[in-house]
């Protein structure tokens, strides 16, 4: 769009089109010009040389009038405007260099380097601009490829190019082109950034950033960062080291991905599909919309998830909540979990030497052990499914009120210690080895022919009041009594040999006679 503004003699010069510059400055500082020129208060010199030139002074106006220059004509300019003049009009046909100080200065679509300080001003409505201010300013670019640059307090607004805009001190960025590059160098900076595959790089201070478009990458550095994301598919990064700045993060787009590195780190996502990377930093997730999933590090996490979440355990202790959504955790080798059910359920994985507690929830459990780990579970919820894994584990159900079944799995190398709590336990040997305790009130141990491989095992709480013991697919030449009366007695207990050399020893009792009516043979 065009912009006119008042020449000298009663003329009207007319800027070149263009789009105009972001907030439209360009237009009002017309509007402006041309009241003032109607009301007899603006006093208008022109200079249309080129090269190096200094303007030459302004005429000492009477009161209330206003001192205006225009740079026009062929050529380019490279112009230093002295003190005492409200208003600067560029309109070169080339490019052109303008210099002021508490001026407003207002240029073509030419494209043009503007350098001002103190109180100032730039509006340019288009063109490749270099746009700079030092002390307090306003600077609107247009649709061109402009670089912004602030130093003190204002606001730097990009048009829809392409533009870098570098701030230093407390300013206000307005972002609306397609990747944009914003440096918030030093200060506090606020960013209001809509255009896609924007980059924002922190220094040190601080930045608030509200991001709307698609593709965003975000770098604190040190810089403290509070954002808001309604975008998708962004890349958000922590800082590294130990001034890395900390982080506060709303995402309600889908798709982003934040890698926290070593900063602390609050974020919350209300959108879809986010991937969080822990760090050494401190994580806190909150966990609003579905498919979101969390990589723990080696710092601490904390997780709230209401919806479906995935989770990923690291060498940092994981807190996790779980919600109406369904949730996975997956514990990593040598970390912990604190696992808390929601109404969702969980499965969780836990990795070798790992340990777990889980706390029961209104939602269905299903774990599953791994070499060396440790699984807690508590609470009066509803019960779990465990399945365990090779080698040594301990799943420890004592602090529980829940109906429980316990499976030894399928790997001959484990080597089970399974404990029930006060609620009737159901526990299924494997082709390892396995210590099973009952806890109190009934509960039922149960061998199979075609899960068990002929080693020892021993149930060291067995209650001939209530609990039972089940032998499936065994041979068919024994039965419950031929089973006790061939029965070890000794101090290890009572031991009864299955036809696949799988030996139960029930470590309680003192005689076989106390097994009677409690074995179902089949």
């Amino acid at each position: 769009m065009a912009v006119t503004v008042p020449g000298t003699g009663g003329g009207i010069v007319t800027l070149t089109g263009g789009y105009g510059d972001t907030l439209g400055l360009a237009q009002q500082l017309s509007t402006q010009l041309t009241a003032l020129s109607i009301s007899g208060s603006l006093l208008i010199s022109s200079d249309s040389r080129t090269g190096g030139i200094a303007v030459p002074a302004a005429s000492t106006p009477p009161g209330g009038t206003q001192t205006y220059v225009i740079l026009a004509g062929a050529g380019s300019v490279n112009a230093t405007v002295p003190g005492g003049y409200n208003y600067v009009i560029g309109d070169k046909t080339a490019a052109s260099t303008i210099i002021g100080s508490n001026t407003t200065v207002l240029t073509n679509t030419v494209g043009a380097t503007v350098e001002v300080t103190g109180t100032s001003t730039i509006a340019a409505a288009g063109g490749n601009n270099l746009l700079s201010g030092i002390g307090t300013y306003v600077i609107s670019a247009g649709d061109g490829a402009d670089t912004l640059l602030g130093t003190g307090a204002g606001t730097l607004a990009g048009g829809a190019g392409t533009n870098v805009v570098v701030a230093m001190g407390s300013n206000t960025i307005i972002s609306q082109g397609s990747a944009d590059l914003i440096i918030s160098e030093t200060g506090n900076n606020s960013i209001v950034s809509s255009g896609a595959n924007v980059g924002i790089l922190g220094g040190s201070g601080q930045i608030m950033a509200s991001i709307s478009g698609s593709g965003a990458v975000v770098s604190a550095g040190n810089t403290q960062v509070n954002m808001t994301t309604s975008g998708s598919g962004g890349l958000i990064f922590g800082g590294s080291g130990s001034s890395a700045g900390g982080m506060n993060i709303v995402d309600s787009g889908s798709n982003n991905t934040i890698s926290t590195f070593d900063s602390n780190v609050n974020v919350s996502t209300g959108g879809s599909n986010a991937i969080v990377f822990g760090g050494a930093g401190a994580l806190n997730a909150i966990l609003g919309g579905p498919n979101n999933t969390v990589v723990g590090g080696s710092g601490s996490s904390t997780i709230n998830a209401s919806g479906n979440a995935m989770v990923f355990g690291g060498t940092g202790n994981i807190a996790f909540v779980g919600g109406a959504g369904t949730a996975t955790v997956l514990g990593a080798s040598g970390g912990s979990e604190n696992v808390t059910v929601g109404s969702g359920g969980v499965l969780l994985s836990s990795g070798s030497s790992n340990n777990a507690t889980v706390t029961a929830g209104a939602g269905a459990t299903t774990l599953f052990g791994g070499t060396g780990s440790s699984i807690d579970f508590v609470g009066s919820g509803s019960g779990f499914i465990f399945v365990g894994g090779s080698g040594p584990q301990t799943i420890n159900a004592s602090g529980s009120s829940t109906d429980n079944t316990f499976s030894g799995g399928s790997q001959p190398s484990a080597a089970l210690r399974m404990i029930g709590g006060s609620g009737e336990d159901l526990m299924f040997a494997g082709p390892g080895s396995s210590t099973l305790t009952g806890g109190a009130n009934e509960d039922i141990f149960a061998f199979f022919n075609s899960s068990t491989d002929g080693l020892g095992n021993v149930v060291t709480d067995f209650d001939a009041s209530g609990d039972i013991v089940v032998f499936s697919g065994y041979s068919t030449l024994e039965s419950a009594s031929s089973l006790q009366n061939a029965a070890i007695v000794n101090g290890s207990g009572v031991t009864l040999t299955l036809s696949d050399s799988t030996t139960v020893t029930f470590s309680n009792l003192t005689a076989a006679s106390q097994l009677n009516g409690r074995i179902l043979y089949g």
